[in-house]
């Protein structure tokens, strides 16, 4: 029996909102799958020689998809294949770029951001500081607290096996040409985004236009990364992503790490190495932050006192920070040695993956496995007459489960959509008064 009494709904005026509780948020722990399979034999090392066959592997990363090596199919696609540019730029420091778009974070829109090597992108300039790491930043306005999305927030290096770079943190912005439609009026998809991507969402080189290194318009894509926020968060349906940028830190070393000057190493050296991705999605109304965690192998950097990787004062930090003092919300296990977790588990079904709206409060997608938990509920206005569909999110639910919720006192049936969402219908001619309606949500 699942029960969540946190949700009040406003009749007002015939319309109604919802406020949640401080109730703690929770998140569905699913066991991963084997992300890690087929090598691609371009990497194997020529036998009894000391290096790569370095004309092979340059072809390789020009022409491969390079999630095709270690099998890390939940991530959106990336490298020169996709016209990703590359940072380039010293260690600790970052990347401006322009969006040409508004993106609405914490309340705020912006319209550039700057990626750092050390797992965030952010806002503003952030004050420089050495680990434990409390945000927001406790001494502002004396200093400057940073507003920034952080999937991985740790001092981070380049990792060489000899004298080639085997880390990368690729980014591009992906634009909705203007004149393409893949959306009916309804905002239901003319096709299905499998149709343009195949079993793996994988984008034909054909389908999209470069424009230039880091800015392509992709609309198939953008169909991709809309059904993924649809399916993982209730409220998205109406939801069209026109524009993202997509950031991937590609096998990111520990601050600290030792360079590895052997060649024959560098299966040793890819396993001490993190790779993770930030995908941004936006129609300059509604914003979401999609997490995808590929292969997490270190939690903190020498900075923080770490030995090889793991321990220290302060594991990595996973989260949102709105900035000015505004507010710091974390992912499960921010902060913790647990943190390797990221890549095993998902509030959203996928293992490794992270879904939250962030536009004007941070909203988990997803579902709980927990007892007791807090619910959301879409759309967050209706008429005091009722009849109107209200979905509704809080447990996971399984096809036998049966879903019911009570608006103020009066209990109705919802059906089941999947796993993270049910529907069900405000009671009609019920609730003649305006004001809150307390909502409670059962599954058994």
């Amino acid at each position: 029996m699942f029960s969540l009494i946190t949700v009040e709904i406003l009749l007002l005026f015939g319309l109604f909102v919802h406020e949640g509780n401080d109730a703690q948020q929770t998140y569905q722990e699913i066991s991963t799958i084997d992300l890690f399979g087929n090598r691609n034999p371009v990497f194997n090392y020529l036998p009894n020689q000391g290096h790569v066959d370095v004309e092979r592997l340059d072809y390789y990363l020009q022409n491969a998809d390079l999630r095709e090596e270690e099998g890390w199919w939940h991530l959106f696609p990336y490298g020169p294949l996709y016209s990703d540019a590359n940072l380039y730029v010293k260690q600790s420091h970052d990347k401006q770029i322009d969006f040409d778009f508004d993106f609405p974070f914490y309340g705020f829109r912006f319209n550039y951001s700057m990626i750092y090597p050390d797992g965030y992108i952010s806002f503003s300039d952030p004050e420089f500081i050495q680990p434990p790491y409390t945000f927001p930043n406790p001494k502002w306005p004396e200093q400057r607290d940073a507003s920034f999305i952080a999937p991985f927030f740790a001092q981070q290096v380049f990792q060489h096996v000899g004298d080639r770079g085997i880390s990368n943190v690729w980014y591009r912005l992906v634009f909705r040409p203007r004149a393409y439609e893949t959306f009916d009026e309804w905002g239901q998809p003319l096709m299905s985004p499998q149709d343009n991507y195949g079993d793996m969402f994988r984008t034909p080189r054909d389908r999209y236009m470069k424009q230039q290194w880091g800015r392509v318009e992709d609309p198939y894509l953008l169909d991709n990364i809309t059904m993924s926020i649809r399916d993982g968060i209730v409220g998205a349906n109406g939801f069209r992503a026109d524009y993202a940028l997509i950031v991937t830190w590609e096998r990111m070393a520990y601050g600290g790490a030792p360079k590895i000057t052997q060649v024959n190493l560098y299966e040793e050296a890819k396993r001490w190495t993190n790779t993770y991705q930030l995908v941004l999605a936006t129609d300059e109304i509604r914003s979401y932050a999609i997490f995808n965690y590929a292969h997490i192998n270190w939690t903190s950097s020498n900075t923080a006192g770490a030995l090889q990787g793991r321990g220290g004062l302060q594991s990595a930090l996973a989260g949102f920070n709105g900035g000015n003092g505004t507010g710091w919300t974390s992912l499960p296990y921010s902060g913790e040695g647990r943190i390797l977790k990221l890549q095993e588990f998902s509030n959203v079904g996928v293992p490794g993956r992270w879904l939250y709206r962030v536009d004007e409060q941070i909203i988990s997608g997803g579902c709980s496995n927990e007892s007791i938990g807090y619910m959301v509920t879409s759309p967050i206005a209706a008429t005091m007459i009722g009849g109107v569909l209200v979905n509704v999110s809080g447990p996971c639910l399984r096809g036998g489960d049966v879903v019911k919720v009570i608006f103020d006192e009066y209990q109705v049936d919802c059906v089941i959509l999947n796993m993270i969402r049910a529907q069900c219908v405000l009671p009609v001619n019920r609730m003649y008064r305006t004001g809150l309606v307390n909502i409670k949500m059962s599954r058994d």
